[in-house]
């Protein structure tokens, strides 16, 4: 019995250990700086893997020709610029010589967030690239900006009826 009571005793005296009550607050760091997340750029090419992303209405999901896609009567996109300052909104389509022979000339309309930045009519099919000055007050620094381009004329396919307005290379906010 006192082999037990022993016993017992030595094995409450190891276990007992002393336990620190403080400990050292962890290294303090800066949190890192990283872009934003949204897929949104200020700038699009037709053939980018995040361009659809940017599509709101009126701009075909499928990419032609590995650099185009289709729009329909109002491609409405939008897009995120870091800053306002000294910003144009430029763009690269074409007017297809098969839907221009149908429509004549065809006027397109470009608004920005709602504001009416110009009306330009194109008397010839072919490439075109457009590209004007955008007031800084009509623009959102890292916010959406939503960008219409609408055309006046639609072609209709004597097959089967469908619509197209022109073909869109790039669309976007250049410095």
């Amino acid at each position: 019995m006192k082999l037990a009571a022993a016993l017992l005793l030595a094995l409450a005296m190891a276990a007992c250990v002393g336990i620190q009550d403080t400990y050292a607050p962890p290294d303090q760091r800066k949190p890192l700086s990283v872009e934003d997340p949204s897929p949104l750029k200020a700038f699009i090419r037709m053939n980018e893997p995040w361009a659809p992303s940017h599509f709101i209405r009126d701009i075909s999901q499928e990419l032609q020709g590995g650099t185009w896609r289709w729009t329909q009567q109002r491609p409405t996109m939008m897009f995120l610029v870091k800053s306002t300052k000294g910003q144009k909104f430029s763009s690269d389509f074409t007017i297809a010589d098969l839907t221009f022979q149908q429509t004549g000339p065809v006027t397109i309309s470009v608004t920005i967030n709602d504001h009416l930045l110009d009306k330009a009519t194109y008397s010839k099919s072919g490439y075109q690239h457009f590209e004007k000055p955008v007031p800084e007050a009509w623009l959102h620094a890292k916010a959406e900006n939503v960008v219409v381009m609408e055309i006046d004329k639609l072609w209709v396919a004597p097959a089967d009826k469908a619509t197209f307005g022109f073909i869109l290379t790039t669309a976007g906010f250049v410095p």
